[in-house]
């Protein structure tokens, strides 16, 4: 609409109905309405498949994979059972915590804190000051995928006699200043791929790791 002033990174930009648009959402962006109409800014995410990308140029898409491209990969069944056995409680470090946890004033966020990993419902589920904050899918037979996030992000189960002694937190293509992200700006690099190790702080019995 010539009444909506829509700019990133200082150029206006116009899309017009029934076309498809792709726009770099990391630089400074900004929406104005200046027509009587209520406008509401919808917002959907949407998982990187082949399906996906064939809907860009190929030259754009062939860029990407060179730089690395985070593709989202099947679930795997899993019963309850199975389940069980990553119960565990750990540590999140305060850096990483913009990742985790949405609706909290950042600055409460940089302590850090510990979260438990339970079975609710038949799902693999990790709680936060005993909420539960998000759900985990399974994609190999010891790393999950964290729903709600990009597929660059995962959760590694190091198992130890029947129990999980370590969980590797995998990282690829995320902003290296989570925090700045939350706050709609990036700054500095991305990191093209880390592990960090998140100390388990508890055992859980493969019995007890159920909630219903």
């Amino acid at each position: 609409h010539p009444d909506v002033e829509f700019v990133i990174d200082g150029e206006r930009v116009e899309w017009k109905p029934g076309e498809l648009w792709y726009g770099d959402f990391s630089k400074v962006h900004s929406v104005k309405n200046n027509s009587p109409v209520v406008r509401a800014h919808m917002v959907i995410d949407v998982q990187i498949n082949e399906f996906l990308l064939r809907l860009f140029p190929e030259d754009f898409v062939a860029r990407r994979r060179r730089e690395g491209i985070s593709m989202t990969r099947e679930s795997l069944a899993a019963s309850a059972t199975e389940l069980r056995r990553f119960a565990c409680d750990f540590r999140i470090p305060g850096e990483f915590m913009p990742m985790f946890v949405i609706g909290k004033p950042l600055s409460t966020l940089t302590r850090g804190t510990t979260a438990a990993v339970r079975v609710i419902d038949g799902k693999l589920t990790v709680l936060i000051d005993q909420e539960p904050a998000f759900r985990l899918e399974r994609i190999s037979e010891d790393t999950f995928s964290i729903a709600g996030l990009p597929p660059g992000i995962s959760l590694r189960f190091l198992e130890e006699n029947h129990s999980v002694r370590e969980i590797i937190l995998d990282l690829k293509g995320v902003p290296k200043d989570l925090y700045s992200a939350r706050l709609g700006t990036l700054v500095g690099p991305f990191i093209r791929q880390r592990q960090v190790s998140l100390p388990v702080l508890t055992k859980v019995l493969p019995a007890s790791g159920e909630m219903v």
